[in-house]
């Protein structure tokens, strides 16, 4: 091989090394960043302050997508990891999250609906409801946030993001590549999925385009970040539906039983249901879109 063969291999393999490391330098940027947001909204869910629960948990599953998609051995080996405490305290904000957006979704269709289609204290009933179980699941994730377990979890989150970015993660196109598959692995189960298991696949689908998108984002892929994006929270919009269904047959129930009028408990079941609908619909579309992202076309 002649020197000069040799030289542009050289320089090929350089601009190589310095763009993987540049990927795994954004990637632990990002971590880091998402790790110093945990701990500001530590603070303002201890505070009670509003949508703090929300965001806390939206950066604890952020945090949680991008250790998983890196590849890499993070923070103390231990068992449980650090990604399984992470899903813990996630679930834990769960409940008081779940509270917040069942409660802004009933005030606001039945505040759309005409006064004679609101029949009976139910107003009253649904903002109650989800009043008791905000704070139930508050108190649950603020003394959950006291105890030794959440403290060891801070500890290797801190641990992580004073490590220096390993040197073995994927490069960008790889670990988007296989995010990529794994959501459609997801799809292609949710079509051979029987109708009582539709729903819990169609949640997996919104899972792994979550990871997706902020794996995406970590690396620069913004297009397919974006894409990604929209099939989440298309999803995350079936998933809200698929729950407030069940809890209104709760909560009709509850009121049956208190001898109050149930017609519009039924007439928001069936507009929950029209909403999943349409987001299935919709979901070939955004599934499209991001395929054409990933692959640049």
């Amino acid at each position: 091989m002649s020197s000069r063969k040799r030289g542009r291999g050289s320089a090929r393999h350089r601009a190589s090394s310095k763009a993987a490391s540049e990927q795994r330098l954004s990637q632990h940027r990002a971590v880091t960043w998402q790790v110093a947001e945990l701990l500001r909204w530590d603070r303002a869910v201890h505070a009670d302050v509003k949508d703090s629960v929300h965001q806390m948990r939206v950066t604890t599953r952020t945090i949680r997508s991008l250790l998983e998609a890196s590849g890499a051995t993070l923070g103390p080996v231990g068992d449980p990891s650090v990604t399984d405490e992470l899903r813990w305290l996630a679930t834990l904000l769960g409940r008081a999250r779940d509270a917040e957006v069942l409660a802004e979704r009933y005030t606001r269709t039945i505040d759309d609906l005409p006064m004679h289609l609101v029949r009976g204290p139910i107003r009253q009933r649904l903002s109650d409801a989800c009043r008791r179980e905000y704070s139930t699941g508050w108190q649950l994730s603020v003394s959950a946030m006291r105890s030794d377990r959440y403290f060891r979890l801070l500890e290797e989150l801190r641990a992580v993001c004073a490590a220096a970015p390993p040197s073995s993660q994927r490069g960008a196109k790889r670990m988007v590549a296989a995010g990529y598959e794994r959501v459609r692995k997801r799809v292609k189960a949710a079509g051979h999925a029987d109708p009582a298991h539709r729903s819990a696949a169609l949640h997996a689908i919104r899972k792994s385009a979550k990871r997706l998108r902020y794996t995406a984002a970590a690396v620069g892929a913004q297009s397919v970040s974006k894409a990604a994006a929209d099939v989440q929270v298309l999803l995350g919009d079936h998933q809200d539906s698929v729950v407030s269904q069940a809890y209104l047959i709760t909560q009709a129930d509850d009121a049956c039983a208190a001898g109050e009028d149930t017609f519009t408990y039924g007439l928001l079941y069936c507009m929950e249901s029209d909403r999943a609908q349409r987001c299935e619909q919709g979901l070939d579309d955004c599934l499209k879109s991001l395929d054409a992202a990933v692959h640049g076309t």
